[in-house]
């Protein structure tokens, strides 16, 4: 009797547990991404995205990616969230996107897929992540950064006497260019100043005052200081067609710079220190990926798409040699790809030596004061 019992029971429990193992079957047969979601891109990164959402949709064939191309971003954003018709992902900068989630967080939901960052962090940089919390809680997913290099034009250098080699602070930048505004007869003032190069330097002054004080006067007052003597010694150029044979800038300014058909040698380096042996890595605010319309039916969705786009970079490294972004995922700059040679330029690819200033960057004490101050100046 006891045998019969027992048998009883064993068979019952092999019946329960092949139930669960049907029931687990058919719900992964059922987890399958579905449904439609819309992504605003801007004009840089609109072929990349819509080149990974066809990608994405090959290998999910019950899911819909609409990537549209908005000019005149902040205003159509704002007028569509005003209108209730707005899309499920966009693409913001840092310094907006904590404008935007202040004054929109009631009426959209920022909902971030925090495992992105945590599965993959090691290949966002701290700074990057640090650029996109706010209040301690991550408000995007980092898509694009903005190393901030100093281009050298060593050609022209080697006229006057110098090499790239000679220039690693702003004193010994400083020298150089009143040297070369003197042979030159005051035709060339050595470091762009003009457009998004000014914004640029505007930046790394301030990210570097940042480091010498938290006291947002005193903070002025070294950028201040630092931008009068780079114009009383004939440093800047601010003329749009002036010479010039340096500038502080980012993958913008290698894209400009390998298109120049005019026989040129440019080199790219690491930002001027403050001083000898001074911190030289720095990053300019970059564009995050952010997921604003709330509907629990595309959120798998929405999460799967941009972990993809944050994770697939590696087959695509042919839009980031192009100079039109830099992405923010750091293990797409482990390919060989990126050592290859850049028309225009010698010695290291500008896409190595912003790869390693993108990882090596340490964060910004208060990102809303950085962007404050770099607003007065721009």
């Amino acid at each position: 009797m006891k045998y019969k019992n027992k048998l009883v029971i064993a068979m019952v429990a092999i019946v329960i547990i092949s139930v669960a193992i049907v029931n687990v079957v058919d719900l992964n047969k059922d987890y399958t991404l579905r449904g439609t979601i819309n992504i605003w891109a801007n004009e840089n990164s609109y072929d990349y995205l819509e080149e990974t959402a066809e990608k994405f949709m090959d290998k999910n064939e019950k899911a819909v990616i609409n990537v549209v191309k908005v000019n005149n971003y902040k205003n159509n954003l704002e007028d569509a969230i005003t209108s209730g018709d707005f899309p499920d992902i966009v693409q913001l900068n840092s310094q907006y996107l904590r404008e935007f989630e202040e004054k929109y967080k009631d009426s959209t939901a920022i909902e971030q897929n925090i495992s992105i960052i945590d599965n993959y962090s090691s290949s966002f940089s701290k700074s990057r992540i640090e650029e996109i919390n706010k209040d301690d809680k991550i408000i995007g997913i980092p898509f694009t950064s903005r190393p901030l290099v100093l281009y050298l034009r060593e050609d022209m250098l080697k006229t006057f006497g110098y090499t790239y080699e000679d220039i690693s602070t702003w004193d010994q930048l400083i020298k150089m260019g009143q040297d070369v505004f003197e042979k030159s007869g005051g035709k060339i003032k050595v470091l762009n100043a003009v457009g998004k190069d000014y914004e640029d330097l505007v930046s790394l002054l301030v990210m570097q005052a940042m480091e010498e004080t938290e006291n947002e006067d005193e903070i002025k007052t070294i950028i201040n200081e630092k931008l009068n003597e780079l114009i009383s010694k004939n440093i800047l150029n601010k003329d749009e067609n002036g010479e010039f044979l340096s500038r502080i800038s980012s993958i913008n300014g290698m894209a400009e710079l390998k298109t120049i058909e005019v026989e040129c040698e440019w080199t790219t380096n690491n930002a001027p220190a403050k001083i000898l042996g001074s911190n030289r890595f720095y990053v300019s605010e970059g564009d995050n990926l952010v997921a604003i319309k709330e509907d629990k039916k595309t959120t798998a969705l929405k999460n799967e798409f941009i972990e993809f786009i944050s994770t697939n970079g590696k087959e695509d490294i042919d839009n980031i040699k192009n100079g039109k972004f830099f992405l923010s995922f750091l293990s797409i700059y482990n390919s060989k790809e990126i050592e290859e040679n850049v028309n225009n330029f010698k010695g290291n690819s500008p896409l190595v030596v912003m790869a390693n200033i993108a990882q090596k960057a340490p964060s910004i004490n208060d990102y809303d004061m950085y962007f404050k101050i770099c607003d007065e100046y721009r």
